[in-house]
């Protein structure tokens, strides 16, 4: 069993589709690793591959000492930007569409002298940023 799966044995594997992750950082605790360039790969292949334009999409660093508060296990911990945000941008926008649109809040909103306008605007950056993921 690599290091990889000892430590995200939940981490789905994500189908390849022209490049995921535009760049990440991953820390692994108390596994030996003998071959860091294998977990790299297999890190990379599970969250759906590096983006074409990025040779360095995934810095793996490891420590064979566990943690203390869990001396027996693998542990794991991941920072990562990928396409998928694009998703969860546009999940968050809808939900406050919905929200605007319903009116909810909008008087604390308006006694703070924001009104229609900064919600469109604000919409409208949302949307780019979330376009801009899905054409990294």
């Amino acid at each position: 069993m690599t290091a990889l799966a000892q430590a995200a044995p939940r981490v789905p594997r994500i189908p390849v589709s022209n490049g995921s992750v535009l760049g990440s950082r991953a820390v692994i605790r108390g596994a030996q690793v003998t071959d860091a360039s294998l977990v790299t790969a297999e890190f990379l292949e599970r969250l759906g591959g590096a983006a074409s334009w990025q040779p360095f999409a995934a810095d793996l660093r490891f420590h064979a000492a566990p943690l203390r508060s869990a001396p027996q296990a693998v542990r794991i911990s991941t920072m990562l930007n990928w396409k998928r945000q694009a998703q969860i941008i546009r999940a968050v926008v809808a939900r406050g569409r919905a929200k605007h649109a319903s009116r909810a809040f909008a008087h604390w909103y308006e006694r703070c002298g924001l009104g229609p306008e900064a919600f469109a605007h604000a919409f409208e950056v949302l949307d780019e940023v979330a376009a801009n993921y899905e054409a990294a």
